[in-house]
């Protein structure tokens, strides 16, 4: 996706299959500005890949069970 959509600013992924691995690909999306992962069974090792990501300004995790790992 980052490399055929480099410009995208929101991702809403509720309710899919996303994965905490398939995050790192998502993270990859510099101009990314809100990711909405709402009602997807990710435990939340995932969001690591965006420690470092600037632009993100929105995080959307309702109905998640996040782990403190």
């Amino acid at each position: 996706i980052a490399q055929q959509f480099p410009a995208i600013e929101t991702v809403t992924l509720h309710g899919t299959g996303i994965t905490d691995d398939g995050l790192k690909h998502l993270a990859k999306l510099k101009n990314l500005k809100v990711l909405n992962v709402s009602a997807t069974k990710l435990n939340g090792s995932g969001f690591a890949h965006f420690d470092r990501h600037s632009s993100l300004r929105e995080l959307h995790v309702g109905f998640l069970r996040i782990s403190n790992t």
